[in-house]
């Protein structure tokens, strides 16, 4: 139970605390403000996709072609670092965001109970739950990849 709540923890530590923080010295605006500068375009969204896309599917042939070939041993031992420096900036990326919404899904519980915000409420709470499971296997394929280099 306790290592299904280690991906939840790092994403509060890493984004949630942020957005809290921020709340208090700023308020609201302060809050938008920071929501707005982790946020990124649609095109850059979907890059981050497929890029999360090809580290994992790397992570999962690193697990069968070795065995077979060796050529893809070498092949794989030079974009292997590529792909994991890749892996392991996009972990922390979703993990900020999936903290912020976290912190945001509390700020709205706490400060802004009307039935209106209780759209915001479950807006905030989908995306967290999308991004922490986002995180949790980047960070399981990102660690199986690098014990197999």
């Amino acid at each position: 139970m306790i290592k299904y709540l280690k991906e939840p923890v790092i994403c509060f530590l890493l984004g949630g605390i942020p957005c809290l923080w921020t709340f208090k010295e700023k308020g609201l605006d302060g809050v938008t403000s920071f929501l707005r500068s982790i946020d990124t375009s649609d095109p850059t969204v979907g890059y981050f996709l497929i890029l999360a896309a090809v580290q994992f599917l790397f992570s999962l042939v690193s697990r069968w072609l070795p065995k077979f070939y060796d050529k893809v041993k070498v092949v794989l031992s030079f974009i292997y670092p590529i792909i994991n420096g890749v892996g392991s900036s996009l972990l922390c990326l979703y993990r900020i965001l999936a903290g912020a919404c976290m912190g945001s899904v509390i700020i709205t519980l706490m400060h802004y109970s009307q039935v209106d915000s209780m759209c915001y409420l479950f807006v905030f709470s989908f995306t967290a739950i999308v991004f922490v499971l986002m995180s949790y296997f980047l960070d399981k394929s990102f660690n199986y990849a690098v014990s197999k280099q």
